[in-house]
């Protein structure tokens, strides 16, 4: 059955846990104040963040304290226009949207450390918890955001259940809307419409078209709104046609970067970014790209296979390894699996041939190989803790050509069956 990917699914919502007051003016202009009293928590430090984007995410510290004996905490910073702020805490992940001048006391749920396994796995995602307000006030930023996705959700079902066009997308829009005639929340604004654009790609490509006209087009990017981020990522993320998007010279730039980071477009479209904060976004994709460039280090000096051995690059008779990040439940995986053991026969002495399994148990990875004898190294991603970061990995496939000295030597290579060395 097809889900919706809204916001709520974006962030990973599972649950409305904490509780916050909100609407006491900061005590500095431009300024909001996060206080509480947790005992669960004492002597853990909460880190209040935020990310500058969803194409090269980098977190901005904005506020950090240690909880008191008593559990009393404090993060105050400088905030002059809506954020969408997060704290890591153990097991959860918190979420809050933070208007400026305003002070939240917020009551955390019950501490809950994370598990060795959980703190080993590079791809364990914490549960996250949206803010649930007690008496807020009627325009509160969280309160209309958890209204409005509600309404959402009603529209989503309608939609799918009775295999809905896009003309009753229309009708139940303007259903939406006309709740919210008279809301001069522009965040808030921003943060309907682009819902509304992630909503239309339920409708294949005439929905995506639709929503880039009526809703991306027109407007600026929300670097700060994740609604903004849901759709450019759901919308964008395989569009090849980014001319199209030309008229709105910033959100171009944005498609353009989206697409050198997925490999569709080659570096150099970096070097025409010219608007200040896509132009920061590239700076950052450019070093990135730098980590995997040809004849840079890995950054990791071995691997370890399901069998626990140390698989050292140097340890490897053959010159070159040819690395592929799979997953068993990839049917491209399986392909791989088989195309890698027919080149094994054939490059034997100049390839060695790794395969890496990302975010699978060992019971399936060797499910998955039992049929593949002939290729002799095989990983998991919970042994091998690091090798998401060097490889920049976001999901698998991917697939690299490394030297026995540890250095990319193709980056990335071709799949298998279309390798030829």
């Amino acid at each position: 059955m097809l889900e919706r990917i809204g916001i709520l699914k974006y962030i990973g919502h599972t649950a409305l846990l904490l509780c916050l007051l909100a609407g006491i003016n900061a005590p500095r202009l431009s300024a909001a104040t996060i206080s509480g009293k947790a005992p669960d928590y004492a002597g853990q430090e909460l880190l209040l963040y935020t990310e500058s984007d969803a194409i090269i995410p980098r977190l901005i510290e904005l506020a950090s304290d240690t909880v008191d004996a008593d559990g009393s905490f404090l993060l105050s910073f400088d905030c002059d226009s809506t954020l969408f702020c997060k704290c890591d805490l153990g097991f959860y992940r918190g979420c809050i949207f933070v208007e400026s001048n305003k002070n939240y006391k917020i009551n955390l749920p019950p501490y809950k450390p994370l598990t060795e396994s959980e703190n080993l796995n590079p791809y364990f995602v914490p549960e996250t918890i949206l803010l649930s307000i007690d008496n807020p006030d009627n325009d509160d930023i969280n309160l209309l955001v958890a209204s409005f996705e509600d309404k959402l959700d009603s529209l989503w079902n309608r939609l799918l259940f009775n295999y809905g066009t896009t003309e009753d997308f229309d009708r139940f829009y303007g259903d939406i809307e006309s709740a919210y005639r008279n809301c001069g929340n522009g965040y808030f604004n921003d943060y309907r419409k682009f819902s509304y654009a992630q909503l239309l790609r339920y409708f294949g490509d005439r929905g995506r078209d639709m929503a880039i006209s009526m809703f991306l087009l027109p407007g600026t990017p929300g670097y700060s709104n994740p609604a903004f981020w849901a759709a450019f990522s759901s919308l964008l993320e395989d569009f090849r046609f980014i001319e199209y998007l030309k008229p709105n010279r910033e959100l171009y730039e944005l498609a353009a970067i989206l697409n050198v980071a997925n490999g569709h477009l080659g570096e150099n479209y970096l070097d025409s970014v010219s608007i200040d904060r896509p132009r920061k976004i590239a700076a950052a994709l450019k070093q990135e790209l730098r980590k995997t460039a040809e004849g840079n280090d890995v950054g990791i000096p071995y691997l370890i296979n399901l069998a626990n051995d140390t698989l050292r690059w140097t340890d490897f008779h053959e010159p070159y390894i040819y690395l592929c990040f799979a997953n068993s439940g990839l049917k491209e995986s399986l392909s791989d699996l088989d195309f890698a053991g027919r080149l094994k026969a054939r490059w034997k002495r100049n390839f060695a041939f790794v395969f890496v399994f990302m975010s699978d148990s060992k019971e399936k990875i060797s499910a998955a190989c039992s049929n593949y004898p002939q290729i002799e190294y095989i990983c998991s991603s919970e042994d091998n803790p690091g090798i998401g970061k060097a490889f920049r990995l976001k999901t698998p496939p991917a697939y690299f050509v490394i030297t026995n000295t540890g250095k990319f030597e193709i980056s990335p290579a071709p799949v298998p069956a279309y390798f030829e060395p």
